[in-house]
């Protein structure tokens, strides 16, 4: 059996060294981004499932009022992937569908359901508003039911529609948030974070484990930088 010459040794020992050093760093940074989304997926759906049951429960009790609260709370856990916002927001939009039906037409549950159904897509927009057609049909719907409130209540005098158009130009005029840029500046300081720390796992350390200098410098600074960012950024929007 001949033996291969020691060039091609050499070459197929780089080779498969290679290969173990890319698998290890594959698997350095799925393990990383599993740490940093594990947590917050876990959270967004722990929380709405937990205000879901507690919304069921008030239901079973007899609590609508209690239940609408869960609902609302429920429906601001959002989180693209998770079903639980949804399933809440399509319950407050039957719940009101429901009192609207009801011979009792009990006006001021069906406007809590539409409100917090609203409330609930405003507080969980970022670049743009989740459920844009959905935001606006609760829009002309509450505008109808605030109308027909302030007539039903003597607060108003001439015609209802006046009224209507009236609220429902407010209720469009989606309120900016109080701090836009310092939002916005934590969002993305949290994502540099993450890439930050991806590219000094894959970039700043060797195969080794050992720091390769200047890289390692410079990924770290950006690590630093960003996570410094997101904290400040993060207690000044709130």
């Amino acid at each position: 059996m001949e033996k291969a010459p020691p060039e091609e040794g050499s070459a197929a020992r780089h080779g498969s060294d290679g290969r173990r050093s890319l698998a290890r760093r594959a698997g350095v940074t799925a393990l990383f981004v599993a740490l940093c989304v594990a947590p917050i997926v876990g959270r967004v759906a722990l929380e709405g499932r937990s205000e879901l049951d507690l919304a069921g429960e008030a239901e079973r009790a007899g609590d609508p009022d209690t239940q609408i609260i869960h609902l609302g709370r429920a429906a601001r856990w959002r989180l693209p992937g998770l079903s639980y916002h949804q399933a809440a927001i399509d319950r407050l939009l039957a719940l009101a569908a429901e009192y609207e039906a009801s011979e009792e037409d009990d006006m001021a549950r069906e406007l809590s359901c539409l409100r917090e159904v609203r409330r609930a897509l405003l507080s969980t927009r970022h670049a743009f508003v989740p459920g844009a057609e959905t935001l606006d049909e609760v829009n002309v719907r509450i505008a109808s039911l605030m109308a027909r409130q302030e007539y039903q209540l003597g607060m108003k005098t001439g015609a209802e529609a006046e009224a209507r158009r009236w609220h429902l130009e407010r209720l469009r005029a989606t309120p900016a948030p109080s701090r836009p840029f310092v939002a916005m500046l934590a969002s993305w300081s949290f994502v540099g974070w993450v890439l930050a720390s991806l590219g000094f796992l894959l970039w700043g350390i060797d195969a080794r484990g050992k720091l390769r200098g200047r890289q390692a410098v410079r990924w770290g600074a950006a690590f630093l930088l960003s996570l410094v960012a997101w904290m400040v950024s993060t207690a000044l929007a709130r």
